[in-house]
């Protein structure tokens, strides 16, 4: 480290911890996980300063060569503020890996367990049966707006009735076909199961 490097740093590290909190608050993300490396301070303030996760979460829409691991980096350290989240790649993802899925199995288990203020999400990777399911029926009733993309296996219609059924705060749907297990023409059956606070419904 350069004497001027050195001046730089003992001059930051006369600021409060507030004020530490709100300047990292402007790093990208990935200078935020990066400072917490600094030192023991850096990181505990650094940790702190996820509570405005509601505000970065466009940053999985532009940010390039997004992948599991870096989102889930970033939950672990604001998922309890999240109220909103995008998970999107600009990659095709039709047969992911293993280690893939694996990932996002502890993605969605995350935000099962501590996702507690989550209101809107939207992923557009293949995700597991079980791990969609889970994460619906344990949140799907805090949610306002809802964007359902592929799962694998699809859903069928008593696992579809039970989501629904909990989705007491929902108001826009985007639903993609592919997590259904019946035909796209049973839009009779479909519209039955939507929950009665639903104002809007898309389809891709």
């Amino acid at each position: 480290m350069t004497r001027n490097q050195e001046d730089s740093f003992a001059l930051i590290d006369k600021l409060n911890d507030d004020c530490l909190e709100r300047i990292f608050q402007f790093f990208p993300y990935k200078n935020r996980i990066a400072v917490e490396r600094v030192c023991k301070r850096w990181q505990i303030v650094s940790q702190r300063s996820w509570i405005d996760i509601n505000y970065i979460w466009q940053a999985f829409m532009v940010e390039k060569n997004i992948t599991d691991e870096k989102i889930f980096q970033v939950l672990q350290r604001g998922v309890v503020y999240l109220k909103k989240v995008c998970m999107c790649y600009s990659k095709e993802d039709v047969n992911p890996l293993r280690s893939d899925l694996e990932m996002r199995s502890r993605i969605f288990n995350l935000l099962k367990e501590k996702a507690v203020n989550l209101r809107t999400i939207f992923w557009t990777f293949q995700v597991r049966h079980d791990d969609v399911v889970e994460f619906l029926l344990k949140r799907v009733g805090q949610f306002n707006e809802m964007i359902v993309c592929p799962v694998y296996p699809p859903m069928r219609d008593e696992t579809l009735r039970k989501i629904f059924n909990k989705a007491t705060k929902l108001k826009v749907l985007t639903w993609n076909w592919n997590c259904w297990f019946s035909l796209e023409g049973q839009m009779n059956e479909f519209a039955g199961m939507l929950p009665s606070t639903l104002e809007q419904i898309k389809f891709m």
